[in-house]
């Protein structure tokens, strides 16, 4: 009896096992160097890793809930897409880039991925990694990426000119000295 368990536990696990299915891990992130401003581009990336064994039919990334169209517009791309398929061990990318007009503070929830593991089968939903809080401020007049920070180039221009201005003193004052004593030698035969 306890053989025949075993074959049969052994018989549906190779079953189970020969199934492919596909399992989709989604990974969230945002590209931006320092945090966004009001009314600045930043980069939001999606990619999609299928670590199934199988492919995923039907594809569709579903993200626009925490990207509201009053606060945010999309520059490029939208923000909700899909793939006929993804295949097995192999990954997808998807970029957008959007902008804030709103000066505030928004929690950026996790997207939503649906898929199917067979061209007819029923939707299986997988979630991404979430960025979190982020908080988009105004932007003041001086801060411009297009417009150079004229502080920090003044700053450089008196330390560039202390470089070459005091060795050019020293050289005067030596050769004020030098002519002295020439002069003074001369005076003295």
């Amino acid at each position: 009896m306890k053989i025949l368990l075993l074959i049969i536990l052994l018989l549906t696990s190779f079953v189970f096992a020969a199934e492919e299915q596909a399992n989709l891990v989604v990974e969230k992130d945002i590209l931006v160097t320092t945090l966004p401003h009001t009314e600045e581009e930043f980069t939001i990336l999606y990619t999609i890793y299928n670590v199934g064994n199988g492919p995923a039919y039907d594809v569709r990334l579903q993200d626009a809930e925490n990207f509201p169209k009053g606060k945010y517009s999309t520059v490029l791309s939208q923000i909700d897409t899909n793939w006929d398929i993804v295949e097995a061990e192999t990954n997808t990318t998807h970029a957008v880039i959007l902008k804030r007009h709103a000066v505030g503070s928004d929690f950026i929830g996790p997207a939503k991925v649906l898929f199917k593991n067979t061209p007819n089968g029923q939707d299986i939903t997988s979630t991404s990694t979430y960025i979190g809080r982020l908080n988009f401020t105004p932007k003041s007049p001086g801060e411009s990426r297009k417009s150079p920070n004229w502080e920090h180039w003044i700053i450089f221009s008196v330390v560039a000119a202390l470089v070459l201005v005091i060795p050019f003193l020293l050289f005067k004052k030596s050769e004020k000295k030098k002519k002295r004593l020439t002069m003074n030698l001369r005076k003295k035969k």
